[in-house]
């Protein structure tokens, strides 16, 4: 196998920035950016039985094969096992590779061979926020795939990262607007009971981020950035992922740089479920504060750290 010279994986927090990120880097032509998607979640397939990789992988291979041109790359793969790659047409073996991508076992050889840097790279990104939570045991796989590691990890207020969460959720479903507004006119008892459900809750346990990567040996590959300075000075942001990865920002205007990417519905938080939630997350900001990284004054003033 061979391993990706440099690789910046951002391993979330999810609805804290991260596509906004993605948006932001691909425009430099030094990166490695994924084929077909933002996300590659390998590493969540493979360490918490994700299916979102192969939701990816479904939907392209569905488009690439509609393709007329697709048609003589699919035929060869299926027949023949790719032992026919000779006889395709060189323009043909482009769509053949990526029909593979689609098509192949999941494992570190295939997240290898899809994010190989050209020649003319100098560092693949993976920007996928499911990350967060594989655990011990998928930052390790991380440290193996690649010989120059580089993570970074977007910290949201807990409480409003879970709120934009739950609209998020709601958001995507066929009957959006109706769940939407029955969120709208929800008790806060209700809406605490949303926020502490897993798909939630989880993705807010920055700790068990930081213990995980902590324990993988991997404290000092990580930058930590906070959504507040996102809006604040994203200049500066993205100044700081450059010196972590050890790149020489562009020059050139970024014009994306002050852009909401895929910003949530704007629905106000009630009053009370701000509260209590922050009560919630309280003692988990407070041993990050205490084991990993200063929090902004901001946050430790708003949860009495």
């Amino acid at each position: 196998m061979k391993k990706i010279k440099k690789l910046l994986i951002c391993v979330g927090a999810q609805k804290a920035g991260t596509t906004w990120l993605h948006e932001v880097l691909e425009k430099d032509t030094r990166f490695k950016t994924p084929l077909f998607c933002k996300e590659v979640q390998y590493f969540n397939y493979k360490h918490i039985n994700s299916p979102l990789i192969n939701q990816w992988r479904a939907t392209w291979f569905i488009k690439l094969t509609k393709k007329a041109e697709f048609r003589e790359s699919l035929i060869n793969y299926l027949q023949d096992n790719q032992t026919h790659n000779s006889l395709i047409p060189t323009k043909n073996k482009i769509q053949l590779k990526r029909i593979g991508f689609c098509l192949k076992p999941l494992n570190d050889e295939w997240y290898c061979d899809y994010m190989a840097i050209g020649p003319k790279k100098q560092c693949a990104i993976d920007i996928s926020p499911e990350y967060a939570v594989i655990g011990q045991a998928g930052f390790e796989n991380m440290k193996a795939v690649t010989d120059n590691l580089k993570l970074v990890f977007i910290l949201r207020d807990p409480v409003e990262r879970s709120w934009s969460g739950m609209i998020q959720e709601l958001k995507n479903k066929s009957d959006a607007t109706e769940k939407l507004n029955r969120m709208a006119n929800a008790s806060v008892e209700t809406l605490i009971g949303r926020a502490k459900t897993p798909n939630i809750a989880n993705r807010s346990n920055y700790l068990a981020t930081f213990q995980a990567i902590k324990a993988a040996g991997l404290m000092d590959k990580v930058k930590v950035v906070f959504y507040d300075d996102i809006i604040a000075n994203p200049e500066l942001v993205i100044e700081s992922v450059y010196q972590h990865i050890e790149m020489t920002k562009p020059l050139a205007e970024n014009t994306i740089l002050d852009k909401v990417i895929h910003k949530s519905p704007s629905m106000k938080m009630p009053n009370e479920f701000i509260t209590q939630m922050r009560e919630v997350y309280a003692p988990m900001l407070a041993q990050i504060h205490s084991d990993f990284i200063s929090l902004p004054d901001a946050w430790k003033k708003r949860y009495a750290i």
